[in-house]
């Protein structure tokens, strides 16, 4: 069935009319919108879908420290002359990784909504990630006694 070229337009200007109308109102309650589904998405009750995540981290965090070993302190440690052309001498170690796990506990709901809570860390050495081990012996700088 064919429509005519009136017809055709009707129905266009019909669509389009509904399609602005739609828009205009969504636009209008969209800040409403928005905020309602940020309010459910990201509030944090024992019931909300990001408690879980908050309580305790499912992401596993990795902690690296690199160290710098002093190797020529003796000479500076047991010199007795001047020791301006002499340069210390560094060597990078590590890194030495940490997992680091947070849990919160003792979590209480307050009556003007606010959560007080304790927050567990532990920290656990990961070998097999680290480039050296606990035991490692390092010289480095006291750096209070050299400022001061």
């Amino acid at each position: 069935m064919k429509l005519s070229a009136r017809a055709q337009k009707g129905w266009i200007f019909g669509c389009g009319g509904a399609l602005f109308v739609i828009g205009v109102v969504l636009g209008g309650c969209w800040a409403l919108i928005f905020s309602k589904i940020l309010a459910t998405q990201l509030g944090l009750t024992p019931d909300s879908t990001s408690y879980d995540m908050w309580k305790e981290t499912p992401v596993p965090m990795y902690m690296e420290f690199y160290l710098f070993n002093w190797t020529n302190a003796d000479i500076f440690a047991n010199a007795s002359s001047d020791l301006t052309d002499i340069k210390p001498t560094f060597v990078e170690m590590g890194p030495y990784v940490f997992s680091e796990h947070h849990v919160r506990v003792n979590v209480s709901w307050n009556s003007n909504d606010t959560v007080t809570f304790m927050q567990k860390r532990t920290w656990k050495f990961v070998p097999e990630r680290s480039n050296g081990v606990l035991t490692d012996e390092v010289t480095t700088i006291n750096v209070i006694a050299a400022v001061s």
